[in-house]
């Protein structure tokens, strides 16, 4: 996954396997990340933007509709 956030917790996420960018708002999948207070109108922008989209991701739903495994950051 392609993620931002503070810059303290850059390391532990790249640790854990995610692309991290230093860029106001990030979003990967529908999840939506940011990086600081400052960027929460751009975060807030955002989130209504994917919320008005809907789901992004049907590959995460088997053919029963029960949903797959989620992701986990290690």
């Amino acid at each position: 996954r392609k993620m931002t956030s503070f810059s303290s917790i850059k390391s532990d996420l790249k640790n854990a396997g995610v692309e991290w960018v230093d860029q106001e708002v990030v979003v990967d999948q529908g999840l939506v990340t940011s990086r600081t207070p400052e960027d929460l109108p751009a975060f807030n922008k955002k989130m209504i933007e994917e919320f008005a989209e809907g789901s992004h991701d049907r590959s995460r739903v088997r053919k029963n509709n029960d949903l797959a495994e989620p992701l986990t950051l290690h």
